[in-house]
């Protein structure tokens, strides 16, 4: 049941961070276009 739970926290920190990566990556990819527009 430990080990279950450990398993668990650790994928959510693992979408936790892909989802933080996309966003980044995201508004890095907006900036450049709007400083390309611009």
């Amino acid at each position: 049941f430990r080990n279950r739970s450990i398993a668990l926290s650790s994928q959510d920190t693992e979408a936790f961070i892909i989802s933080h990566f996309q966003a980044y990556i995201s508004s890095e990819f907006f900036s450049h276009i709007i400083i390309y527009i611009l």
